[in-house]
């Protein structure tokens, strides 16, 4: 896997692309925000988030902090993972883009929002600190899965 591939939030990759995934039975309008979702709990919550475009849902959930299940560091990971496998297994066309990564390395650009957890940024600021990648570690497990299923 030495080749990387570097995706912003434009792609079909992106938590930020626009369409329909479906998840606890809620229908949302982007991965991002049906992951915001699973930071809470309480049902109302879950569903204003249906409500909402990709960037309002991240900043509405910072907005209720307070209301975040205890467990959320704990997780978070696997929650997003839940998230981006129903986002793959119900957009046809995100899937494909996704197994047309072959084997690359896939690398969320965050060079503009600074997010070095789920991505990487390469601004001054950050290109020297230590970046998870985790958005990007998450999409190659999911490709992994879909190639199992489609062998």
């Amino acid at each position: 896997m030495n080749t990387k591939y570097y995706f912003k939030n434009d792609t079909r990759l992106s938590n930020y692309f626009l369409c329909d995934v479906v998840v606890d039975n809620i229908k949302f309008s982007s991965s991002e925000a049906a992951y915001h979702s699973q930071k809470f709990l309480d049902e109302d919550i879950k569903k204003l988030m249906s409500k909402l475009t990709p960037d309002e849902s991240k900043h509405v959930s910072r907005e209720l902090t307070r209301f975040i299940r205890n467990d959320w560091e704990n997780v978070k990971y696997d929650l997003m993972k839940k998230v981006v496998i129903e986002k793959f297994k119900q957009n046809q066309d995100c899937l494909e883009e996704l197994l047309n990564t072959g084997s690359m390395e896939l690398i969320e650009d965050t060079t503009g929002w600074h997010d070095n957890i789920w991505g990487e940024c390469m601004c001054d600021d950050c290109k020297n600190l230590d970046h998870q990648n985790l958005l990007g570690k998450i999409l190659m497990e999911v490709r992994e899965y879909f190639r199992g299923e489609y062998k």
